[in-house]
């Protein structure tokens, strides 16, 4: 993954956490409290209907995946706009509406001038094309989204390489008002800490019917110039593996930045093996889980290439930002 902007060499896809967050996850124990508290929450603190949805398969991507492949945000920062635009796809597409790709770019654009200056200054990476799912909601709920057909994506003739010279046309615009959402669940743990009921809210979303747009951090691996999302394991089998499932893997004081990505599904799964899978669409087309019908050993199959799984300790103790949409109308 190395067509992607690259602040100070390092991997950037669109998405980075605030350093108020870093502080948090670089605390001594940090990661064996949030396995604590997962293994707690399975013996005493979770309700049986909690219990019951961590027993479940979930799978909002059935019967809809012949319809559109994984798409490609490369070679920009955008992975924030495209987790948001899978998610308006995905849930018109389950309600009934003909299955559309929606435009990643149309949102990009709108959520880019959404920023206001002083949020701006702050930003970390804003310079690079930096966005949060604050400005998505809000975007959908004043603009709405186009579909792909009116403001497709682009990958060339870009103001420094990165940004689109021109914003959506007025057929883009107009179709774009037919079609706003309000937020359902939204949370942004920017102070930290991230409460351990996290993962049960993204779980009860899926199980309405509603993917969650799902922004995480990245971390290097030890000893390798790679991270946990674009090392070749995770490259082939789509397995993102974190700081609490395998410390053994993943460095947790070394966060690279950050991935925004979809959830589409869960699967249930051992305890010591994080507690169950998140499965995501990504936005890296094919070149990641090159091969989804080979699970490694103990873990998931995760069925699709393209897509994905992250744990539910990793969603648990280090989720940055999360949001379900539901259709205004």
């Amino acid at each position: 993954m190395t067509d992607l902007p690259t602040p100070l060499g390092s991997f950037f896809a669109g998405f980075t956490p605030p350093e108020t967050l870093d502080r948090v996850f670089r605390t001594p124990g940090y990661a064996e409290e949030v396995h604590r508290c997962a293994r707690h929450g399975a013996r005493s603190g979770r309700s049986s209907d909690q219990s019951a949805l961590r027993d479940q398969v979930i799978d909002l991507e059935v019967g809809l995946s012949r319809h559109w492949d994984t798409r490609d945000q490369r070679p920009r920062g955008t992975c924030t706009a495209f987790a948001v635009a899978a998610c308006v796809d995905i849930l018109l597409a389950r309600r009934g509406a003909p299955p559309v790709l929606h435009s990643p770019e149309h949102l990009y654009w709108h959520m880019r001038a959404a920023i206001p200056p002083e949020e701006a200054a702050v930003l970390p990476d804003y310079a690079l094309g930096a966005t949060k799912l604050k400005q998505a909601h809000q975007v959908l709920r004043s603009r709405g989204i186009s579909t792909e057909a009116l403001a497709p994506y682009r990958t060339s003739d870009l103001h420094r390489g990165l940004f689109s010279k021109s914003p959506p046309s007025q057929a883009a615009e107009a179709d774009a008002a037919t079609r706003r959402f309000h937020k359902v669940k939204y949370e942004d743990f920017e102070e930290g800490p991230v409460p351990d009921s996290t993962a049960n809210t993204i779980l009860q979303e899926l199980h309405q019917g509603r993917p969650v747009a799902l922004g995480l951090p990245v971390f290097k691996l030890k000893g390798s110039h790679k991270n946990n999302w674009t090392y070749n394991g995770a490259l082939n089998s789509g397995m993102v593996f974190d700081p609490v499932a395998r410390p053994d893997l993943v460095d947790r004081e070394v966060r690279v930045s950050g991935h925004c990505v979809c959830v589409t599904g869960f699967q249930p799964g051992p305890e010591e093996l994080g507690g169950g899978w998140f499965i995501f669409r990504n936005s890296w087309n094919g070149d990641f889980g090159k091969y989804p019908d080979v699970p490694v050993a103990g873990y998931p199959g995760i069925g699709r290439r393209g897509n994905g799984a992250v744990s539910l300790d990793y969603v648990n103790g280090y989720t940055v930002e999360y949001l379900s949409l539901i259709p205004a109308d």
